[in-house]
């Protein structure tokens, strides 16, 4: 449902709930001088015109509800960013954390391995001395507190 079909939805189902109270009131003074009201006729009393106030939102100028449709539209507008912009932060987050996964288990292997190979410039594999290894494990530490 579009947003305009619900706001006037909505705003029918408001103007159909609100009733008006059309109940007469008459007047009388009794012989002691004393003003009395009733919604019940009594001798002597007239019946007074009274118009009960009209409920909140009857009578709402064009300009009002105008205002009123582009202040919900701003609403779910600015929602709808909130939403878009927390699945994006969610999606940001799983890949931190999937990376974040990745150089820990890099490190757990390397710290769990007795010798590691690394590729000189000819592609060759060649043994890493301690010295290289532990060259390694301190730069994937060093990412893990970066990035984690």
């Amino acid at each position: 449902m579009s947003r305009t079909s619900l706001f006037l939805l909505i705003n029918f189902m408001l103007f159909c709930s609100i009733k008006t109270a059309n109940a007469e009131v008459y007047r009388w003074v009794d012989e002691n001088g004393i003003m009395h009201f009733s919604d019940k006729p009594h001798a002597n009393a007239t019946q007074l015109n009274l118009k009960a106030p009209k409920p909140a939102g009857i009578g709402i100028s064009q300009k009002q509800l105008q205002r009123r449709k582009e202040l919900l539209e701003e609403f779910q507008e600015k929602n709808e960013l909130k939403q878009k912009q927390a699945i994006k932060n969610e999606k940001q987050q799983a890949k931190i954390d999937s990376n974040c996964t990745r150089l820990k288990n890099q490190l757990r292997n390397y710290e769990e391995a007795d010798y590691l190979f690394a590729r000189d410039k000819n592609g060759e594999k060649q043994n890493m001395t301690d010295q290289q290894k532990k060259t390694e494990e301190n730069k994937l530490r060093a990412l893990i507190e970066e990035r984690c």
